[in-house]
């Protein structure tokens, strides 16, 4: 996945297995304290990232993008034979 950024030519893959190895190792290091606060932190982003796409998604969905245009519910409505 990281060789759609980087071509492989450009960057080994085996740097990558190294920095993640590394980093796996770090945290683990450090004992559960250091492990507990991590997660939460990470999960706390991952919410708060996902309520950030729902919002931005209503937001774009009713009109709050750069065409001003409220695509939420159109293509339903012309295609009422679907739902007959």
């Amino acid at each position: 996945m990281l060789q759609y950024w980087l071509a492989p030519d450009r960057v080994n893959p085996g740097v990558w297995i190294a920095i993640f190895l590394v980093a796996i190792v770090c945290i683990n290091y450090f004992g559960i304290k250091f492990f507990g606060e991590f997660e939460f932190w990470l999960s706390t982003i991952k919410v708060l990232t996902i309520l950030g796409i729902i919002i931005l998604s209503l937001i774009l969905a009713l009109g709050g993008g750069p065409n001003h245009d409220r695509t939420g519910f159109r293509y339903v409505l012309r295609l009422r034979a679907a739902f007959h």
